[in-house]
């Protein structure tokens, strides 16, 4: 599917869960009573810079390759799409282990999925950057896998 401008008239092509996850993120973004708490976020929402991506299960190996393609095609066109542009990742999370899940499965499956695009990338692991999980992981090299 690639990169996804949010109109709401795109809105009725896509699989409920989608759908589900956009308006989601509309609310929460929009919430007058508890205010989104990154300003430029907000703003890029008005201005609909923001650009969203869908991928599978992220329990599943190939979620890794769909979260990479959609990393690299947002790298080319980031510097188009506006001041305030973000990327905004969905992923097809079964309601039973987001019932269940606790934080730290939901960090670990975070840091597998950061491990598995590390192992795709064809630029050696800088020495300066820790290569276990921490909070200081950064991605900085050109996204091109």
């Amino acid at each position: 599917m690639g990169l996804f401008k949010d109109e709401k008239t795109n809105r009725i092509h896509l699989q409920s869960w989608k759908r589900d996850a956009l308006e989601k993120f509309e609310a929460k973004i929009l919430d007058k009573e508890k205010p989104f708490p990154c300003i430029p976020a907000t703003q890029g929402y008005s201005l609909h810079h923001l650009r969203y991506g869908f991928v599978g299960d992220p329990r599943k190996s190939s979620s890794i390759q769909e979260l990479a393609s959609l990393l690299t095609e947002f790298n080319q066109a980031s510097k188009e799409l506006g001041k305030y542009t973000s990327l905004i990742i969905f992923f097809e999370t079964p309601m039973e282990w987001i019932r269940s899940y606790k934080v730290e499965q939901f960090e670990q499956l975070f840091w597998d999925l950061l491990n598995g695009l590390s192992d795709m990338d064809p630029f050696d692991w800088p020495s300066h950057i820790p290569k276990d999980p921490h909070v200081f992981y950064v991605l900085c090299h050109p996204i091109t896998y």
